[in-house]
């Protein structure tokens, strides 16, 4: 705001300079002061818990809102949804979650988990609750601050990180089981973060047998993104597979990508000798579904997307229009959409 206010400000002097009058400096200094208002109205006090609108953030990064509707509570990051719990129980509804949960089931114990991207922190608190030790990485400290408040993340049971993923993962020599990358938001994909030379720098952060778990939204199964993520993941591990979440296979929607290099009960598993691995998860509705679904994507027709090739923003329009579109139909009949 501060450098939006000082370049406004040069430009009236210009315009006071060049057409000799002040008047256009006192309309755009107004104008700006409006401006300025109505953004601090609109981001910090319109809470309106009649409505379900609990809480209303502008962090560095991005709107953060919190919204109750039906039960449910959800956690909404630039106008996308990062986190559906349960009023009652504070425990997550959302499907993909539970597809992210997966990866537990090829080790024989717990072990190291890292999340990239918190949201409302139900990755960290399912991990947690089954033994493993979590690290967790988010960029933003308000989504971390809201999934404390409003989504019973409890702050002791993990380790936080206020930092980018990437350069996290750069200064760190840790190594993990499992690392699950939950930083793409609908038409929202930090590009650094899904290129070969990030996920190569991923493969030497995960121990041997360590599996890489990405969630993204997408419209359709078979769509340009999955299947340019897939072959640019191809490039640093041996396995990669897609686990569909979304219902019908051509509608907007969660997929997870998954990837290892030698997890021996992973790739006995994808050769299918899977039936002591789906016995575990068998009343899981997401997770059978996502698993026997499970699919390997067309990759002749898409590029690798490297740090100097990355059209990934430019897809995810597609993306960001269509979940706009729900998003706004869905909370419309409480006048929460925006």
């Amino acid at each position: 705001m501060s450098i939006g206010l000082v370049l406004i400000f040069t430009g009236s002097v210009g315009i006071t300079v060049h057409k000799k009058s002040a008047i256009g400096t006192v309309a755009i200094v107004l104008l700006c002061a409006a401006g300025f208002y109505d953004f601090q109205k609109i981001s910090y006090s319109s809470v309106d818990r009649e409505r379900g609108l609990l809480a209303i953030e502008q962090s560095a990064y991005a709107e953060i809102r919190v919204i109750e509707k039906e039960g449910y509570r959800y956690l909404l990051i630039d106008g996308g949804v990062h986190s559906i719990c349960d009023t009652d129980s504070s425990a997550s509804v959302y499907p993909y979650v539970e597809v992210m949960d997966l990866p537990k089931y090829f080790f024989e114990e717990a072990g190291d988990m890292l999340l990239i991207g918190l949201g409302g922190g139900s990755l960290v608190t399912n991990y947690v609750q089954n033994g493993w030790t979590v690290d967790a990485v988010e960029i933003d400290s308000v989504v971390s601050r809201v999934a404390f408040q409003y989504f019973d993340l409890d702050p002791a049971s993990f380790r936080l990180f206020h930092m980018d993923g990437r350069q996290y993962l750069t200064n760190t020599n840790r190594r993990y089981d499992v690392l699950l990358m939950d930083a793409f938001g609908s038409g929202a994909v930090p590009f650094h973060l899904a290129t070969r030379d990030y996920f190569q720098l991923i493969k030497t952060r995960l121990k041997d047998g360590g599996i890489l778990a990405i969630n993204i939204e997408s419209v359709g199964w078979k769509s340009r993104i999955i299947a340019a993520l897939a072959k640019t993941l191809q490039q640093a591990f041996a396995h990669v597979m897609v686990l569909p979440v979304a219902e019908p296979p051509d509608a907007l929607g969660n997929l997870i990508l998954l990837a290892t290099e030698s997890n021996a009960a992973l790739v006995t598993a994808l050769e299918g000798n899977n039936r002591s691995i789906r016995q575990k998860f068998q009343e899981n509705y997401a997770q059978v579904h996502a698993w026997d679904n499970r699919f390997f994507p067309e990759i002749n027709d898409v590029p690798t997307i490297t740090d100097d090739f990355n059209p990934i923003e430019l897809w995810s329009e597609s993306v960001n229009y269509a979940a706009r579109k729900d998003l706004h139909r869905f909370f419309g009949s409480a006048k929460l959409s925006w």
